[in-house]
């Protein structure tokens, strides 16, 4: 790899060293260039600028060089091919032993095309995609990539695995003219996604990263820009073997029903709970990438969308989680991974500004009850208007012993059983969830039954150490979500879990 290059318009010189560059400038900035000028070590750099040239130096001590020659001709500097590997988790096979030489021919005649599809689970908050590389009308000779879209679970979506498969087709394109010596040439690229085609349309030098995905379409855009081929992009209607036979489809519509296939194919290979593959978050060539590193975990998170809303998010989240967990006691530190937040959020959201801010209230204790209102000044005694118990908080007012409140208490589990049977809950899990929160409300033991399932055995657990009291304030186990989710399933319901465990918080 060529380690020096020269940049006319800045006057820079820049180093590889690594996976950054090190940026060098005019010990005199005066003046013309002259026949040798030094240059000084000034600061690390993550990228090479475009229209950087090929430089040769001499290494006048560790942080002054003296430029001895650039490259003055041609388009810039000799770019370094972009690998389609690990990062990417991509395999790619030929559908014949000629189809090799077959597809370098056509890429050499500009006759190649290619097609690319996405696959998305909402509920596995996972996405694959694949490629078609075709070097004639017809369907013979193909190479069929796939690839597991990369990004953080909650980044996944359909658009996601639809620009993971533009991407991928652009860099192993890339790989063969690399490999195979080819200068120039024409492909064309479809897909059907309108969305996708525009995005790689678009023309601009700066991805701004307040748009959705910025990581994938700034890899895109960068991949597309250094390639030695024209690309021309075209919209495919997607899934036309619903409507006609497969014999019956041109070569776009072929093609794209082999891509839909294979991302289909690869998205069962990732959910295999017998032969699960590895997920990344990574892609193979970003020239930057952002993480955030959880204060109290080892982990950190990519981001790829949205960048200033999402460390926002991050940023005040953590404190308002330590508010939780230091200054409410909702759960515990041990206890914040086993949280399903996802849901969460989803009611909250779903939730009208007059009651996000009446529960604001509720969960913070903050609301009209006896305590508060001494406290405030409002009234000159804390006792409960219903029993007469002094010191009434917002717990008191769901355990008040008096008859009525009781009546009242269990209407309302009462309605949550025949919403949860209703909305075709898991009924094991409707019974002892309900029969649970009877028991919180009227001051009795928990149930304990050795015969539920592994599944809500754990989740019931799990939920014993957050607390039901913090169950009923939205801080529900994760598992819960599971075990519907399998409920679903097996009963061949195509409902989502995470839309069921919302509304149940909403209800609740």
């Amino acid at each position: 790899q060529w380690k020096w290059f020269y940049q006319s318009d800045n006057n820079h010189l820049y180093q590889r060293f690594g996976c950054i560059w090190k940026l060098y400038k005019r010990s005199n900035r005066r003046g013309r260039l002259g026949k040798k000028p030094k240059f000084r070590y000034a600061q690390n750099a993550m990228s090479l600028p475009r229209g950087s040239r090929r430089a040769t130096v001499c290494q006048d001590n560790r942080t002054v060089v003296t430029l001895t020659g650039f490259f003055r001709e041609g388009q810039g500097p000799e770019q370094q091919p972009i690998q389609v590997g690990s990062e990417l988790l991509v395999d790619t096979q030929y559908t014949t032993p000629t189809a090799e030489v077959a597809l370098i021919q056509a890429i050499r005649e500009s006759r190649a095309k290619i097609v690319s599809d996405g696959s998305f689970q909402k509920e596995a908050e996972s996405g694959t995609a694949s490629w078609i590389l075709a070097a004639d009308e017809d369907d013979t000779n193909l190479e069929v990539g796939r690839l597991v879209t990369p990004g953080e679970p909650d980044l996944h979506c359909s658009h996601r695995a639809e620009l993971s498969g533009m991407l991928g087709s652009v860099l192993r394109v890339n790989q063969l003219c690399n490999l195979y010596d080819i200068t120039e040439g024409r492909i064309e690229y479809g897909c059907d996604g309108d969305a996708s085609i525009g995005i790689a349309q678009q023309v601009f030098e700066i991805t701004k990263t307040e748009r959705k995905h910025f990581d994938l379409i700034k890899a895109i855009h960068d991949a597309i820009r250094i390639s030695s081929l024209t690309w021309k992009f075209r919209h495919v209607k997607g899934h036309q073997d619903d409507e006609f036979e497969y014999e019956e489809l041109d070569i776009w519509g072929k093609l794209n029903v082999w891509a839909d296939d294979n991302a289909k194919a690869k998205m069962d290979e990732l959910l295999d709970p017998n032969h699960p593959l590895t997920r990344t978050t990574r892609i193979g060539n970003e020239a930057i990438s952002i993480l955030w590193q959880h204060p109290r975990e080892l982990n950190q998170v990519k981001i790829g969308s949205k960048l200033k809303s999402t460390l926002t998010k991050l940023i005040h989240g953590d404190i308002m989680r330590q508010y939780w967990i230091e200054s409410r006691k909702k759960f515990s530190f041990a206890d914040e991974s086993r949280i399903d937040w996802k849901s969460l959020n989803r009611a909250a959201n779903g939730a009208d500004t007059a009651r996000q801010m009446w529960l604001s209230k509720w969960l913070s204790e903050c609301c009209g009850v006896g305590h508060m209102n001494k406290k405030r000044g409002w009234t000159e005694y804390d006792n409960c208007p219903r029993c007469g118990q002094a010191n009434e908080t917002v717990e008191h007012v769901m355990k008040c012993p008096q008859a009525e409140a009781r009546a009242t208490w269990m209407e309302a589990i009462g309605e949550l059983r025949n919403w949860m049977e209703k909305n075709e809950s898991e009924p094991e899990m409707t019974v002892t969830i309900c029969s649970t929160l009877e028991a919180w409300g009227n001051s009795q033991a928990l149930p304990s039954n050795q015969t539920w399932t592994r599944a809500l055995q754990s989740a019931m657990a799990e939920q014993d150490r957050i607390g039901w009291r913090s169950f009923l304030d939205g801080f529900q186990s994760t598992r819960f979500r599971g075990i519907q989710d399998v409920y679903f399933k097996s009963n061949s319901l195509r409902k989502s879990s995470l839309k069921w465990k919302s509304d149940l918080q909403n209800r609740i």
